[in-house]
């Protein structure tokens, strides 16, 4: 519980900080919330893309490929 709050406050602070984004995902996975991750992966993919931000796109492939290879939703994601 402790880390999702400091991971929200962080993101209070500086909510474009992908990082901080990816540590909650990592943290639902974790606590089984996979749909939760998924769908904050999906958005923050969708943020990426507007913004031309490759790093960010190419750290959510990582994950995608890690906890999400059969996953519909984040196929768009996929590492090639």
């Amino acid at each position: 519980d402790a880390a999702l709050d400091a991971a929200h406050q962080a993101l209070a602070v500086a909510p474009g900080d992908a990082t901080l984004h990816l540590a909650l995902v990592e943290l639902f996975l974790s606590r089984g919330w996979r749909d939760l991750a998924a769908d904050k992966l999906a958005l923050l993919g969708r943020l990426a893309d507007l913004t031309g931000d490759t790093e960010t796109r190419a750290m959510i492939g990582e994950a995608v490929a890690q906890s999400f290879a059969d996953d519909v939703r984040l196929e768009a994601y996929r590492p090639q």
